[in-house]
């Protein structure tokens, strides 16, 4: 869980020009003396400081070359906003940390507003959420949890992509291109990157983003796929192209990842719907453990073909595409292309069930 929580700041730290200071001042009830880690960039590097807490209070004090958004783990939770320079003010509880309040920067007073119009766009599905959260039939609620979720995906990308229209030079505008990264597939993040200013394109966050497009550009659409070669359960090397010829679902999971867990069962049920029709799975774990691999593939009962090089996040298949969150999956077609990313619930049936019945 560590380990993602620290992939998570690491991609979601955002900068865009100048050395400044950065005094931060807290008072955090209940924290004690549990001390906090401060994540941010200076220029390229992201750097991490430890600062003491004394009594629920802490400062911290640094030189950042642009704005951003810094990270605290605060009790062993992050916590994200923004800064500019000069003297920022944070209070709150510790068990409240999303609910803390920051003074000092304009940058997260913009962030504030725009959380709370997304909030406001967003809240008119609250029904449609009470109903998924009601339904006790697994395929109901698994159809209403993709509803939900285009419903939710379409009005982020839309209010995400009105608000960086009409804010290019923001920092905070960036700093939603690059959220969107994390999940969304290439030609989703272009659309919001290609609303940007070109001249934050120059700045340090602006060259990242760049270059995590050019890995998400690896996996999509009609992009050829890695022909790779993993070890499977057994400790035997198998290549990817062995299977050509077939609609194959690269699944990248691990067994500590409960999301990945609880979309096993569909995944299961597209494997057994679809498999004498020419799909198949293929699982890359991004696990570090083979014992707990193995146990999680045995107690899920997932029986297609297995593979990881148990080297976590840095699971080298995984950082090709530049997969920075999980479940995530390709579907790639017999010659090899990529058709499809991040198939989900019922996405990922419709999907099948069209391209199969085409066939």
């Amino acid at each position: 869980m560590k380990r993602m929580i620290y992939l998570l700041i690491t991609v979601a730290l955002a900068t865009p020009v100048y050395a400044q200071t950065v005094h931060i001042s807290a008072n955090i009830k209940g924290l004690q003396q549990q001390p906090v880690q401060v994540f941010y960039y200076q220029g390229k590097d992201m750097k991490l400081d430890s600062v003491k807490t004394v009594n629920d209070r802490f400062e911290w004090t640094g030189q950042t070359v642009e704005a951003q958004r810094m990270a605290m783990m605060i009790a062993g939770k992050p916590t994200y906003f923004f800064v500019e320079g000069g003297d920022i003010a944070i209070t709150g509880h510790v068990d409240s940390l999303n609910s803390i309040k920051i003074t000092g920067s304009p940058l997260q007073d913009e962030a504030t507003a725009y959380a709370v119009a997304l909030k406001a766009a967003t809240d008119k599905w609250k029904p449609l959420r009470a109903q998924w959260a009601a339904a006790t039939d697994k395929e109901e609620k698994a159809r209403l949890a993709t509803d939900l979720n285009e419903k939710l995906d379409s009005a982020n990308r839309k209010m995400r992509e009105d608000y960086i229209a009409g804010h290019p030079y923001s920092v905070f505008s960036m700093s939603l291109v690059t959220d969107c990264t994390v999940m969304s597939d290439y030609t989703v993040v272009k659309a919001s990157y290609d609303l940007l200013d070109s001249s934050m394109l120059q700045t340090g966050e602006g060259r990242r983003l760049t270059d995590r497009l050019a890995l998400l550009k690896r996996s999509s659409y009609g992009q050829q796929a890695l022909d790779f070669t993993q070890k499977n359960a057994a400790g035997e090397p198998v290549q990817f192209s062995s299977f050509r010829g077939k609609y194959v679902l690269v699944d990248f999971w691990a067994s500590w990842c409960g999301p990945c867990r609880a979309e096993n069962p569909n995944v299961l049920k597209a494997y057994e719907r679809f498999q004498e029709k020419g799909f198949t799975v293929l699982g890359v774990s991004l696990d570090d453990n083979r014992e707990r691999w193995l146990k999680a593939v045995e107690d899920d009962k997932l029986p297609w073909v297995q593979l990881s090089d148990l080297k976590g996040w840095k699971n080298e298949v995984s950082q090709y595409y530049g997969i920075s969150g999980i479940p995530s999956n390709l579907l790639v077609d017999p010659t090899g292309k990529i058709v499809g990313r991040n198939l989900r619930g019922e996405a990922l049936q419709a999907k099948l069930a069209a391209i199969f019945a085409s066939m």
